[in-house]
């Protein structure tokens, strides 16, 4: 992973999807503190459709990622 930060200067936002990507958080942080760095739920059916608003939560996340990424 920190090779790949390396190749991506112009990385600005980075979007954790899924429960397990606290390793990854920490690894990205160590490489490139100011990277924006946000979370959301891993999109499967089973969360999806556990609650009319889970689609929702999921899409702003990405709609932040992506005003961040506009921002700098």
């Amino acid at each position: 992973l920190p090779r790949l930060l390396r190749l991506l200067p112009k990385l600005r936002v980075v979007v954790l999807v899924g429960g397990k990507f606290g390793k990854a958080a920490s690894l990205i942080t160590n490489e490139n503190a100011a990277l924006h760095l946000l979370s959301c739920p891993h999109p499967s059916p089973v969360f999806v459709n556990r609650s009319p608003g889970n689609k929702d939560k999921i899409l702003g996340v990405f709609r932040q990622a992506a005003t961040a990424a506009q921002d700098d």
